[in-house]
């Protein structure tokens, strides 16, 4: 786990940047908690994406059975799994 804190206020990180996130990773037994964080809307993502992509990833929270958080962009996916995840950019 990284051990670099933060020193800015989410407040300061909002006014900065219009968005923060935050370190998953914490051991719950003996799984992680690990967060998907899908941006469904981008500029560049015609309506009609949106949409589709909205729709797509309810059936998915729905599959897995998941608690999730919805924000600006999309939504964070709270998930377990056996070793902490990688930060990755998956397209």
């Amino acid at each position: 786990m990284p051990t670099y804190r933060e020193k800015r206020t989410l407040n300061e990180l909002l006014e900065k940047f219009g968005e923060y996130s935050y370190l998953t990773g914490k051991h719950l037994g003996k799984k992680y908690l690990s967060t998907l964080d899908i941006d469904l809307r981008k500029e560049e993502f015609p309506e009609k994406l949106v949409a589709y992509l909205e729709k797509s990833v309810k059936k998915l929270v729905k599959f897995l059975q998941t608690s999730y958080d919805k924000t600006k962009k999309g939504l964070h996916i709270d998930i377990l799994t056996p070793k902490p995840l990688d930060n990755e950019t998956i397209y």
